[in-house]
């Protein structure tokens, strides 16, 4: 699975970098049929600073995306693999129970 790192309106720190890659290599890597993901890194100024990390995996016919909004992006990350983890479930239930 390919994975790109992409922020809007700052640079990351290569910690930064280095520890989404190695979470998501670590909670996806029990799924073959992902093939490509893309993290979006977003800091929205409303009344407090707020992090959001969003999250778009493709499949081999279909999409999943998820986001979540912390104070920190280190928070908002696991927020995300789980709401990822929960569609992927589902669909590889759909994938292997109908052929």
């Amino acid at each position: 699975m390919t994975i790109r790192i992409q922020s809007l309106q700052f640079t990351p720190s290569e910690t930064l970098d280095a520890k989404i890659q190695e979470k998501l290599k670590r909670a996806f890597d029990n799924y073959p049929y992902l093939t490509t993901c893309n993290v979006f890194l977003r800091i929205e100024n409303d009344e407090r600073t707020q992090q959001t990390v969003e999250i778009r995996i493709n499949a081999l016919n279909d999409q999943f995306f998820a986001k979540a909004t912390n104070e920190r992006f280190e928070l908002a990350l696991p927020d995300t693999i789980s709401k990822l983890k929960r569609q992927l479930e589902k669909y590889k239930q759909k994938l292997y129970t109908n052929p």
